[in-house]
């Protein structure tokens, strides 16, 4: 039994392994009543150097509310329709500052929690994932990209817009950016 779990190949709990990509992004973008939406001000070149576990624990926004005040929040989870839960565990990112065009970050892989099971989706861990495909892919190739104007230094992550899809698992996230 040892030697099977000191071999690399072996898995106690099987993962699925996926590696995070991007792709031009044509679909229409529009706001709509269910939408979830969250403010946050997190510097991206910061993120992008942290590590995982690390973004995971300090990131927060704060959830924007219709009336009242905003709520601090640490997942990407939410109260909608009549008071069901929603937790999603898959999150692909839509980005669009300061590139040419827009483009859908995909294949970021779920939060593994204890015993292989899927978790929710932290804010940390969605962003920091968005921040290591900026560090990594976009600003390592900023002409394939036509990123204009900015140096990723000047980037922070300004705003969340979560738009729940018909699975109850999944969903799309617009992130908005500033400088």
């Amino acid at each position: 039994m040892i030697e099977q779990m000191l071999n690399p190949s072996y898995r106690k709990f099987p993962v699925k392994m996926t590696v995070t990509k991007i792709k031009p992004y044509n679909g229409r973008l529009k706001h709509v009543n269910g939408d979830i939406m969250f403010s946050t001000s997190i510097h991206v070149a910061t993120l992008a150097n942290l590590k995982k576990d690390e973004a995971r624990r300090i990131c927060t926004a704060t959830r924007y509310r219709l009336r009242g005040h905003g709520q601090l929040k640490s997942y990407l989870d939410e109260r909608i329709r009549k008071g069901k839960y929603w937790s999603p565990t898959q999150v692909d990112a839509i980005v669009s500052y300061p590139l040419t065009g827009r483009y859908l970050i995909y294949d970021i892989p779920p939060a593994i929690g204890y015993y292989g099971k899927p978790m929710q989706m932290g804010i940390g861990y969605f962003l920091w994932h968005v921040a290591k495909v900026y560090k990594d892919i976009i600003y390592a190739h900023q002409n394939v990209y036509g990123v204009w104007g900015h140096a990723i230094t000047d980037l922070y992550f300004e705003g969340i817009v979560l738009k729940p899809t018909r699975s109850k698992k999944k969903a799309v996230a617009i992130v908005e950016f500033g400088s």
